[in-house]
């Protein structure tokens, strides 16, 4: 897959960015959901972006769910950075925010 970012170094700058936000409210950087012993998450790298792809455009929402389902378990309370891109957004919809608040 191809950075499609027009600014490479953009996603570590955010990156960085967020790292720096927890450590200031006094969060420990990294600390993943391993730390917890969640066996649903062994096959999944902690502390990177991951991707989730539909096999076909009717399943988008479903991908969707899951991933924010498994970004809400993974985040334990934490707040989570959701980014999507702008023709998945027009051709799937957004996140309802007040769904998401119910969660």
């Amino acid at each position: 897959m191809r950075n499609i970012c027009s600014q490479p170094g953009a996603l570590e700058a955010l990156k960085t960015r967020l790292e720096a936000l927890d450590r200031a409210c006094g969060r420990r950087v990294g600390a993943g959901v391993r730390a917890g012993g969640d066996d649903a998450f062994a096959p999944l790298a902690t502390g990177v972006l991951h991707d989730l792809y539909a096999a076909a455009p009717a399943d988008a929402v479903a991908v969707n769910a899951f991933g924010i389902g498994m970004a809400l378990r993974a985040a334990a309370g934490r707040p989570i950075v959701w980014g999507l891109h702008e023709m998945m957004a027009q051709e799937a919809g957004r996140p309802h925010g007040p769904g998401l608040h119910e969660m």
